[in-house]
């Protein structure tokens, strides 16, 4: 292999990695625009913090206004809640998927022994599924209705 062939290879290889870290911001960022859309209140806790931050702000939210959708019932809403979070998932870098999963899937409540939510679990994509099935907050009775 020529040296110049080499350069070639290796200038390809970063062009990926570049082109893979402008995918993976440009999600970051369609995401955050889309929290802040549904919820402008967030813009204040926003200022000053960094971009990872502003993610976990962000997670938190979504996890909150997702509960509370499951919670009155609004099948349309948390419809439309899953998808995001299947979008996260199939989009998100894994350091950002890793945060969802701590922020968001694990604290998701779809039967506290008080109120059944389970109704919820059939609006989950298998992505969902998968990682709601893999979370430490998952209680047996809600695996087996994964299944």
């Amino acid at each position: 292999m020529s040296f110049k062939h080499h350069s070639l290879r290796s200038g390809r290889c970063r062009n990926r990695r570049r082109l893979s870290g402008t995918i993976v911001l440009a999600f970051r960022t369609a995401f955050l625009e889309w929290v802040l859309e549904r919820f402008p209140d967030l813009a204040a806790e926003f200022e000053g913090e960094s971009a990872k931050m502003r993610v976990h702000i962000a997670f938190s939210r979504f996890y909150h206004a997702t509960q509370n959708a499951i919670d009155d019932g609004d099948n349309e809403l948390v419809k439309a809640y899953f998808q995001m979070a299947d979008r996260l998932l199939a989009n998100a870098h894994p350091e950002m998927r890793s945060l969802f999963h701590v922020v968001f899937v694990e604290h998701l409540k779809f039967d506290d022994g008080r109120k059944s939510r389970s109704w919820a679990l059939g609006q989950l994509s298998a992505r969902l599924r998968n990682e709601f099935a893999s979370s430490l907050g998952c209680s047996e009775e809600v695996r087996a209705k994964l299944d």
